[in-house]
């Protein structure tokens, strides 16, 4: 099985409206993913489900062979702990430094202070943002704090890193140096899945895309490739 499974998956919002419609998806470990496709065709609602942020009506969705559908309400947080997210409007606390914000996302989960610090140069290291750990989010552009949410999100090593239309707001160099960040997290063995609606970014780094329109599966482009897993 896959490190990924959507089975037979159909989502509906409470006005009715249609979301997701049979999604039958597989995503190997070690994938780089983009699913793409206009504004309401599903993408968000996909991701959403893959986080437990919704149920879906009908249908299984399987992370390693689990059924997230059936886990309990409060081990969502550990499933969590195993997915990175990134969202398009960051998210970061104003009154925290980058450095910081990185660092509570570990706080929060009980790991060692003592360990925090090392780690959060570390990522902070690999997606260029060491030097502005200091600042506080006003102070840096709108790409460095999504460089900053991207760190906040890999601080856990998560298995599993998803964006949703991380490039959304961001010029076309800053958006593709999000991407690159991205791909260079994906090469060191995350399997990392991509929400976005820019087709210039998703031509560019030549990835798997799957394409979504009005809550269905049309396309399915790109070999599936596996790399090997990151060792600390």
């Amino acid at each position: 099985m896959s490190m990924i499974e959507f089975s037979e998956v159909s989502f509906s919002y409470p006005n009715e409206t249609k979301a997701l419609q049979d999604i039958n998806l597989f995503i190997d470990k070690g994938e780089f993913v983009f699913i793409t496709g206009s504004t309401g065709s599903g993408k968000s609602t996909l991701l959403k489900l893959l986080y437990r942020e919704n149920l879906p009506q009908k249908g299984e969705i399987y992370i390693n062979n689990h059924d997230i559908t059936e886990i309990p309400r409060y081990k969502i947080p550990f499933l969590r702990r195993k997915l990175g997210v990134i969202f398009q409007d960051f998210k970061l606390l104003d009154y925290k430094s980058v450095g910081e914000n990185v660092s509570f996302a570990l706080e929060v989960t009980g790991h060692p202070l003592d360990k925090i610090p090392e780690r959060v140069d570390m990522v902070l290291e690999v997606v260029g943002m060491k030097d502005k750990k200091d600042r506080l989010p006003e102070e840096i552009s709108g790409g460095e704090k999504q460089l900053t949410s991207i760190a906040r999100a890999i601080i856990h090593n998560p298995q599993i890193l998803i964006a949703d239309e991380p490039t959304g707001n961001l010029d076309p160099t800053t958006a593709e140096n999000i991407i690159g960040a991205l791909d260079y997290i994906n090469s060191r063995g995350t399997t990392v899945i991509v929400a976005t609606h820019n087709e210039t970014l998703v031509k560019k780094f030549m990835k798997r895309v799957i394409a979504l329109e009005e809550g269905k599966i049309v396309s399915d482009k790109g070999q599936a490739h596996k790399i090997p897993e990151l060792v600390d």
